[in-house]
């Protein structure tokens, strides 16, 4: 009987510890944003964890990332067909050529990036990744092209077009040998690249005319701007509206050469 007692006060006891001892501290899930999306994990990866929520937010953000440069591929398109046209109708070789470059940067800038934001192969967006960001040295050098080469065109035209070409080849080769590890970088390189224009204001602001130097800093500008949203990775749709900058940016180059060069 005392044995039984015994056993029974133990079994007690265990009880009493056992609801006595604090549980322990849920771990938080890492907050649902579009970093997911930056780091390429596919939604089986995703699935597979048991992050459903990332996986719905990130399933998300490149929708609505594909659909805004989806409809700058069309608008792309649309433009270079406008502005090769227009060039045709001025029977200039260089206007040809200068409309010609500048619309297949653009064409080949959103192209890559809705490619890039469409699929989810591991390595293939790895690959996309490394394209779309090499895109923009080549969009860069593109919306110079027709100001260099039509505008300007003497001395003056030729030394920078050598230098923004020359700049975009060695961007896009460091992008694609060294992918994302020098991101900082990068983003530097792209904004002084484009404001490069500094250097030969005078000449472009006889050859546009006021209106054309409007449209043109005017676009330069909401190309820095989404740089800002581009880098704040916990913002919600920080990458969609870092696109609607670009693609804002796009219109106002795209309007500068059809108007004015």
């Amino acid at each position: 009987m005392r044995k039984k007692a015994k056993a029974k006060t133990l079994a007690k006891k265990k009880r009493v510890v056992k609801k006595s001892s604090p549980k322990a501290p849920k771990r938080k899930q890492p907050r649902a944003t579009s970093k997911v999306v930056a780091q390429a994990l596919p939604p089986q990866q995703l699935r597979r964890k048991g992050h459903h929520a990332r996986f719905r937010t990130a399933m998300r953000h490149e929708i609505a990332n594909l659909l805004t440069h989806g409809i700058g591929a069309g608008l792309a398109i649309a433009g270079t067909a406008f502005l090769i046209v227009r060039g045709v109708e001025f029977k200039d070789p260089w206007r040809i050529v200068g409309y010609s470059l500048f619309g297949a940067s653009m064409v080949f800038l959103y192209m890559a990036s809705s490619l890039y934001h469409a699929l989810w192969h591991p390595r293939t967006k790895q690959f996309l990744r490394r394209m779309d960001h090499s895109a923009i040295f080549f969009a860069i050098a593109g919306t110079y092209t027709p100001i260099l080469l039509v505008t300007l065109r003497g001395p003056i035209g030729w030394t920078f077009f050598g230098i923004v070409w020359g700049l975009a080849i060695i961007g896009i080769t460091f992008k694609m040998i060294f992918g994302h590890r020098y991101e900082a970088v990068s983003l530097t390189t792209y904004i002084l690249m484009g404001w490069l224009v500094i250097f030969f204001v005078k000449p472009v602001y006889i050859g546009l005319s006021a209106g054309g130097v409007w449209l043109l800093f005017a676009g330069g500008i909401a190309y820095t701007a989404g740089t800002i949203f581009y880098s704040m990775a916990r913002l919600p749709y920080h990458h969609m509206i870092w696109h609607l900058f670009v693609l804002t940016g796009s219109v106002l180059h795209f309007l500068c050469i059809y108007r004015y060069v």
